[in-house]
């Protein structure tokens, strides 16, 4: 949750904050990655819940975060097809 936290802080703005945001990913994808089977369901929802949340409030200072975010969301669903298809329907 607290990495959910940092990847969906959209307020970030400078490079530092970026980086922030950049280093939360790759440790949830880490995390999908390596855990075994249920993991990677949590780590679905919990990126898709955190974008769904985040994107209903866009503005020219968001929107870059709000694309970085969406292209996450679609690199961890490329992980696993089979849970993604699941988490989907």
């Amino acid at each position: 949750k607290a990495l959910l936290g940092l990847w969906g802080n959209t307020q970030l703005t400078t490079d530092e904050g970026r980086s922030v945001q950049v280093a939360a990913f790759f440790r949830i994808r880490q995390l999908a990655v390596t855990q075994p089977f249920p993991f990677i369901e949590d780590c679905l929802k919990g990126l898709y819940l955190t974008y769904v949340r985040n994107a209903k409030f866009i503005n020219e200072q968001s929107l870059p975060a709000i694309t970085f975010m969406g292209n996450c969301v679609v690199e961890l669903y490329g992980l696993d097809l089979n849970a993604s298809y699941q988490h989907c329907f």
